[in-house]
């Protein structure tokens, strides 16, 4: 608000105020408040916020999932050099067939050794 002040304390003019004015100014307004209005904005605020943690959580899930795998893509060719019945190329073919599919490297690291070498035989004969 807006206000000349002339003299010792004394307002004037067509929107002067007193201090009077100004101490019943916030009561006047919380006499105004609309509580409905103010619900259904605590509501969408709520809303929003569950929204939001539910993106967060989808998010979280996600990106878990994805370094997981590149963690285990980068320890395929360490995997597969264990087994030693196939040559560099041999190796190398399976590297790249078990790493371009998720679904595929991550069931390349629940197997046992020899089920690995029966695993990269099947890659190889075409059988996966």
């Amino acid at each position: 608000m807006l206000c000349t002040v002339f003299g010792k304390g004394h307002a004037t003019g067509k929107n002067a105020v007193t201090a009077e004015d100004v101490l019943e100014e916030p009561s006047r307004n919380e006499e105004n408040v609309d509580t409905q209005n103010l619900g259904l904005g605590v509501e969408e605020a709520d809303h929003s916020i569950s929204n939001t943690e539910e993106a967060t959580n989808t998010f979280t899930r996600v990106l878990g999932v994805d370094l997981d795998i590149a963690v285990k893509r980068d320890k395929i060719n360490e995997e597969l050099r264990k087994l030693s019945n196939f040559s560099m190329i041999e190796r190398h073919r399976a590297l790249l067939a078990i790493a371009c599919d998720h679904k595929m490297t991550a069931s390349f690291f629940t197997l046992k050794d020899k089920e690995k070498e029966d695993f990269v035989n099947a890659l190889h004969r075409g059988d996966l």
